[in-house]
């Protein structure tokens, strides 16, 4: 049995992408098919998901398909196919969920440093306030 997936996109859409990582990561045979390229491809692709051109589609060599897998549905899959889905390749198929939490946690350690240091001057909240403010003409604001 032939054990290559095939996933079709387009690349206006960042999700196939994602996927793509994943299986590079895990070392999974794909084949891409762009649907914007290839007419027949689209045309099957609106079969499978009601007339709807979803992307990422994907096709496994048993004939089931994953229309825009989340990153655990497709790893559950790939798993199910003995496929080891490590923690690179999860990271791979999940870095827009990952620059998101590091950049929440970044401003929320910022903002806890300066309120260690603010509470090392002695300062309490109330300092900001006490601070001018400008307006975008650089104008001292009415309060």
């Amino acid at each position: 049995m032939c054990r290559t997936i095939i996933v079709v996109g387009h690349p206006i859409c960042t999700a196939p992408g994602q996927v793509k990582g994943l299986l590079t990561s895990s070392k999974v045979k794909f084949e891409y098919i762009d649907i914007h390229r290839d007419t027949a491809a689209a045309a099957q692709v609106r079969s499978l998901n009601n007339g709807n051109e979803t992307v990422p589609t994907l096709v496994f060599p048993d004939g089931s398909i994953l229309a825009q897998p989340t990153i655990g549905q497709l790893k559950a899959k790939l798993e199910s196919w003995e496929y080891k889905v490590g923690l690179v390749a999860w990271l791979t198929g999940n870095t827009w969920g990952i620059l998101i939490v590091v950049g929440v946690l970044a401003v929320f350690l910022r903002a806890l440093g300066y309120s260690r240091h603010a509470a090392r001057l002695g300062m309490t909240s109330a300092w900001l306030h006490a601070l001018p403010t400008r307006t975008c003409n650089d104008e001292p604001a009415q309060r």
